[in-house]
């Protein structure tokens, strides 16, 4: 609606609410669309806060992503601890995961590990 009034601050502000609620519902591809667009419109327009919207929704995505990469975790180590599996066969078998069908990004990759050996402790001195 906002192109069709050719506004570009409406537009602007369109994309700024567009992107946060795709982050939030969680939909990556058009949360990302819509903040490169408001991202550029808002550098256009010299708005700030448009810039702090698509940084905000860009936020709201990683960390939906980094929550599955955690509940991926867990959910693969809960079929191999009952199973006997030692912690150094978990890390090995964890070596590869993906989420949403991509590697895990660099700046989970440094804390795999760790992530995996905690929640491996956590599952086998948790409750029963």
């Amino acid at each position: 609606m906002a192109a069709l009034l050719g506004c570009g601050q409406c537009d602007l502000t369109m994309h700024m609410l567009a992107a946060e609620i795709h982050a939030a519902l969680g939909d990556a591809a058009l949360a990302s669309e819509h903040a490169a667009c408001a991202r550029s419109c808002g550098d256009q327009h010299g708005r700030r806060a448009a810039m702090l919207a698509a940084d905000r929704a860009e936020a709201e995505r990683r960390r939906a992503r980094d929550l599955r990469y955690l509940d991926n975790v867990e959910h693969r180590l809960r079929d191999l601890v009952p199973a006997g599996a030692d912690l150094r066969r978990c890390l090995s078998r964890m070596k590869d995961i993906r989420v949403g069908g991509e590697p895990i990004p660099p700046y989970l990759r440094e804390f795999h590990e760790g992530n995996v050996a905690l929640i491996y402790y956590e599952l086998l001195t948790g409750p029963k």
